[in-house]
């Protein structure tokens, strides 16, 4: 079975942000509401500023690298 890639935030007063990898973009939504794609400098700015976005973007991808192997040429 195949599921997608998803990280959840839970803030104080009920509100969570959710965040997933779907067709090689990252995609947000605010509790119950609409998935929307991340633009590039959205993606950019948890980079910057080192949240827990970002560090789990950095683990799936040093899990897809480990499971699909070194590149071919």
């Amino acid at each position: 079975m195949y599921y997608l890639p998803t990280l959840r935030l839970n803030f104080s007063g009920g509100v969570s942000n959710s965040y997933r990898i779907r067709d090689n973009q990252v995609e947000f939504k605010i509790n119950d509401g609409a998935w929307r794609i991340l633009e590039g400098e959205e993606v950019q700015l948890h980079f910057l500023l080192h949240t827990e976005v970002s560090k789990w973007l950095l683990r799936f991808q040093s899990e897809t690298n480990r499971t699909e192997g070194p590149a071919k040429p």
